[in-house]
């Protein structure tokens, strides 16, 4: 399975495509061994770079180090750290120094919805017409109605799939470049090219010209923006006001090497950056990389040599939105990626416990021949499970919907 972790399977009565009440469980199992170390409920309000100085390092203590102060809030004291822990917190802000510190927060939280014209009057007119597939809940909401879905990535593929057995025949999906898998495969359905401008009369004009009338709802798939409100927007300011994190609108992090590293202090990461990709291998390979460079087993290049990464990437990919991306077509970039972290990861310096044992660290995934076949099919294999899943059957393997891996073949 592409999504599990390398040292965890999913358990075998799971599906092929796991329910998130089973993702759920499984992050949970996979959590255990560190969760008294975490703290629920509880809010990051700030986080700042400064320098602390360093006690008896000579007269007057002048010698200082970087560090990272945290401010947070726990929202609910009593239940703000699981059980056993110190759960000494308060409504009060509390502010506690690090060494480094990880941002695992997601970008999921802030959608994006492009701005049309036309749109802004288009929704207040037709109060609730207009969605974003965060707030998708069930299909039924949009029985027997005229519904646009813009966007075919992931989520625009899942939803229109659950969409298109109740809403009104066919369901219209617009995107601005040629879809992954044919539209088709999520039911009846049509495909529609960009769309221009929105027209009062509850309709939109495409990029072609041609106007579609009589629309009930509009729900856009069209992904998320990054967020970070706990962050100044030069987090190491005043020492390096000319990195800052998010100089545009939100559509990408600037200042980061290989989507990880803060150009200017790599005491600050940044997990799962990058979009299109399988979240939980790429986190894991990550975490390998983080941890061994923190630790002094790894090391990263001159901020000159990060600068000129992210310089390259931006020539090649493009500055916005698409310098995060990873696609699997023309070639499986987030396979490439996983397995140039682990090669980073084959450089780390070994190290010893006091017995003299050598300390390896956790071995981040390597994507071989069979899962990289797996992750260039998913999108085939996932619209297969569907439809077997709609007919009463819940495939859990590979085979069972049609796909067998051959060594000879490949």
């Amino acid at each position: 399975m592409l999504m599990q972790h390398s040292d965890m399977p999913f358990p075998d009565e799971c599906a092929l495509f796991p329910s998130h009440e089973d993702i759920f469980e499984y992050t949970k199992r996979y959590a255990s061994d560190v969760e008294h170390l975490i703290h629920y409920r509880t809010q990051v309000l700030n986080i700042r770079h400064h320098s602390r100085r360093i006690k008896g390092t000579g007269v007057d203590d002048k010698e200082s180090k970087p560090v990272w102060s945290v401010t947070t809030r726990c929202l609910q004291p009593d239940q703000g750290m699981p059980n056993g822990s110190d759960a000494s917190h308060s409504r009060d802000e509390s502010s506690t120094e690090y060494d480094a510190v990880l941002i695992a927060s997601g970008h999921y939280t802030v959608p994006f919805i492009p701005d049309y014209d036309g749109l802004r009057e288009w929704s207040e007119r037709n109060s609730g017409a207009v969605s974003h597939s965060k707030y998708f809940k069930v299909p039924e909401d949009y029985a027997d109605k005229k519904v646009v879905v813009v966007g075919f990535g992931p989520s625009g593929v899942d939803i229109s799939a659950q969409i298109a057995k109740y809403c009104k025949k066919p369901l219209l999906v617009s995107t601005r470049s040629p879809p992954m898998i044919p539209i088709s495969a999520v039911g009846e359905a049509e495909s529609l090219p960009g769309i221009e401008s929105f027209v009062l009369s509850r309709s939109i004009r495409l990029t072609d010209g041609t106007i579609v009338h009589d629309i009930d709802h509009v729900l856009f798939c069209t992904g998320y923006l990054y967020s970070y409100p706990f962050l100044p927007p030069s987090p190491c300011a005043p020492v390096s006001e000319d990195y800052p994190l998010l100089p545009s609108r939100g559509n990408r992090v600037h200042n980061l090497y290989q989507h990880i590293f803060h150009t200017p202090d790599p005491t600050l990461a940044f997990m799962a950056i990058p979009w299109n990709i399988v979240p939980f291998p790429v986190s894991e390979a990550q975490a390998a990389v983080i941890a061994r460079t923190w630790s002094g087993r790894l090391t990263v290049p001159s901020v000159s040599d990060m600068m000129k990464w992210e310089k390259d990437r931006e020539a090649e990919k493009g500055a916005g939105k698409i310098f995060h991306k990873l696609p699997v077509k023309p070639h499986l970039e987030d396979a490439d990626y996983i397995n140039m972290l682990w090669s980073w990861v084959a450089e780390a310096q070994t190290q010893r416990s006091s017995d003299g044992t050598s300390i390896i660290g956790k071995e981040p995934p390597f994507w071989d021949e069979r899962t990289r076949w797996m992750r260039e099919n998913v999108s085939s294999i996932r619209m297969k499970f569907g439809k077997m899943r709609d007919s009463g059957k819940v495939p859990k393997t590979l085979e069972d919907v049609g796909f067998v891996w051959d060594d000879q073949r490949h």
